[in-house]
């Protein structure tokens, strides 16, 4: 798959976040409306990228509960900023800059659905277990990172792209081939 589509994708989801800030800020919706229509966003982004990741329509349980999971991570740093919001501690600009992150995020899913996808276990049972997904928000780069997956017949490999590539992304292209977790 291309990662133009993905890139397309979280721009989608970037710009819909950033119509929603827009709107909370110049008094057209409330903060419970705003977190809700985030919230919303987020679920269909994210499960969107693992349906895309897993090459499937629908998912099964436990594809379900890793892409859960990921939302509930999303969900706690969403109440967070939400009540930042409400205390005046986070601005405008800064809310803009931080619904940009989570629309990248969300192609942790589908990394790491792909990885599982791609998964050669009596070949690749010996590789190292790949604990990351690109954008998952475990790497230095957080959710900014522009790195991709590519499936081998040797097993998993971490691809650096162009761009600011952080420590961590580094490492991880380095110490390939990976086997999905």
């Amino acid at each position: 798959m291309s990662t133009d589509l993905l890139d397309a994708m979280a721009q989608a989801t970037t710009d819909a976040l950033t119509r929603l800030t827009e709107r909370l800020y110049s008094g057209q919706i409330n903060l419970v409306q705003w977190s809700l229509g985030v919230a919303g966003e987020l679920k269909d982004a994210h499960i969107a990228n693992a349906l895309i990741g897993a090459g499937s329509d629908s998912l099964n349980l436990p594809q379900l509960v890793r892409a859960g999971g990921t939302l509930a991570d999303e969900y706690k740093h969403l109440f967070d900023f939400a009540q930042g919001i409400a205390d005046g501690s986070v601005s405008e600009a800064q809310a803009l800059s931080r619904v940009a992150q989570y629309g990248k995020a969300t192609q942790q899913d589908y990394w790491r659905e792909y990885a599982q996808a791609q998964e050669k276990l009596e070949a690749w049972a010996g590789l190292p277990v790949l604990t990351n997904s690109p954008g998952d928000g475990g790497t230095q780069c957080h959710g900014n990172c522009h790195c991709t997956l590519d499936s081998r017949d040797d097993g998993i490999h971490w691809v650096i792209q162009a761009g600011e590539n952080c420590e961590d992304c580094l490492s991880l292209a380095a110490g390939g081939p990976y086997r999905p977790r």
